[in-house]
């Protein structure tokens, strides 16, 4: 959309990432010429043109990248003042394009940094906010680095309470979630990403952290709420199967409207699944309560418990297509690996 406001300096730009061999994400950071600074790809908006048209020709100017739309739901918005008065910045969330990087005058050079080596770089809170909120959108595995796994335990604990019966439900959740992992084969240190502990015990941190939500409301909103109550916490790297397992029996249509659905889709990208969040989202369709079950007693365990619904048919049409590409990758039968008769 066109900027109507004169009076104010707008501009809009895009946050690119790249995905790296080893799972991470890398940021595409520009130092101008001018200053020495460091920053996304951004600049002034011409008469009449909107921000996404904006953010495409200025990227497409200064390194030589063009990126048709980016991603739909990804949009920060920065405002600060400057010499000329109060300026207004729209960035948008990419994946990088095929080509290299070419740079115009503007910038003397150009890298493709993790975020641990991006932020320091970034001079302005408010630019490493925006890298921040890029890092929880597209799920970057460093938001995970040294957290331990007693910690997810202890964060459940203190905000549901000790006796809470979804404590007994989270902790069958992340054993399962940690046997998962290791079927799935990112079970090995290093390989969720994360400077320390495995890929199973990322996995089973977020089994403990899904209904964590649930201290506050156990509605439809729980894990919205979860999400935000790790995010608060500083987990936010982890909090995304608090999302995960509310969408995947929801069609886009189902939450893509209303406060919950947008609050959701600002807080993360719910349509592409990690495999940390299909562990979450498969133990959690196979734990009624603190027991394990098949996923036909699951479903008929939750049918009694909220009554019938299209959401709740879809649920368990992709658990079972989740545990077809666990068991397709694992080589092993999921009920005799999980010890579910």
């Amino acid at each position: 959309m066109a900027r109507a406001n004169s009076n104010q300096i707008q501009a809009a730009g895009y946050v690119v990432f790249r995905r790296e061999a080893g799972g991470g994400l890398s940021y595409l950071l520009l130092r101008a010429t001018k200053h020495g600074e460091w920053g996304f790809p951004k600049g002034h908006a011409d008469p009449g043109e909107d921000d996404r048209a904006t953010a495409r020709r200025e990227t497409r100017e200064e390194c030589g990248l063009d990126i048709p739309t980016g991603h739909p739901w990804f949009l920060v918005e920065i405002t600060y003042r400057v010499r000329k008065g109060p300026k207004t910045v729209i960035y948008f969330g990419a994946e990088a394009p095929p080509g290299d990087v070419v740079l115009s005058r503007e910038h003397d050079r150009s890298a493709w940094l993790p975020y641990h080596k991006a932020s320091p770089l970034l001079p302005h809170e408010n630019s490493r906010k925006v890298l921040d909120r890029a890092a929880v959108f597209f799920k970057d595995p460093a938001l995970r680095d040294r957290r331990p796994l007693a910690d997810a335990r202890a964060l459940l604990v203190r905000h549901v309470g000790a006796d809470a019966p979804v404590v007994a439900h989270s902790a069958q959740v992340a054993a399962m979630a940690h046997d998962l992992a290791l079927g799935w084969g990112f079970g090995g240190s290093g390989s969720s990403g994360s400077g320390s502990g495995s890929g199973a015990d990322v996995a089973a941190a977020c089994g403990w952290l899904h209904d964590i939500g649930r201290a506050r409301t156990h509605d439809a909103r729980h894990p919205l709420e979860g999400f935000l109550i790790a995010s608060a916490e500083g987990w936010a790297g982890w909090a995304a199967p608090c999302l995960s397992h509310y969408v995947k029996g929801r069609d886009f249509e189902e939450f893509a409207d209303g406060e919950l659905g947008t609050a959701m889709f600002l807080a993360c990208d719910l349509l592409t699944f990690t495999p940390l969040e299909k562990c979450v989202a498969l133990a959690d369709f196979l734990a009624a309560g603190a027991r394990r079950v098949s996923m036909e007693t699951r479903f008929d365990d939750l049918v009694a418990r909220y009554g019938p619904s299209r959401f709740l048919d879809r649920s368990l049409e992709v658990s079972r297509e989740l545990a077809a590409e666990w068991e397709a990758a694992s080589g092993e039968n999921l009920y005799d690996t999980l010890r579910i008769s």
